[in-house]
């Protein structure tokens, strides 16, 4: 299954001391994947087996090997 949860969802990090309740994408912020990954597995309440980073400068450099993205406006 695939998630997609609002960014400013308020969420309680997933760290030892509790009551700690901010927007959930501060949990990358405060304590990278790890937490990230153990937080949203206590706000959805079900286990995380797999997650994924993206880098989005290499996003960039993806799109643009494969050929890009153009918009035409006015047509």
């Amino acid at each position: 299954m695939v998630y997609s949860i609002p960014r400013d969802s308020l969420a309680e990090m997933a760290d030892d001391h509790g009551g700690n309740i901010q927007k959930i994408n501060a949990a990358y912020e405060i304590g990278k994947a790890k937490m990230a990954k153990k937080t949203v597995s206590q706000f959805l309440g079900l286990p995380i087996d797999y997650s994924v980073t993206v880098d989005m400068g290499a996003l960039k450099e993806l799109v643009d090997f494969v050929g890009g993205i153009y918009h035409r406006y006015g047509d």
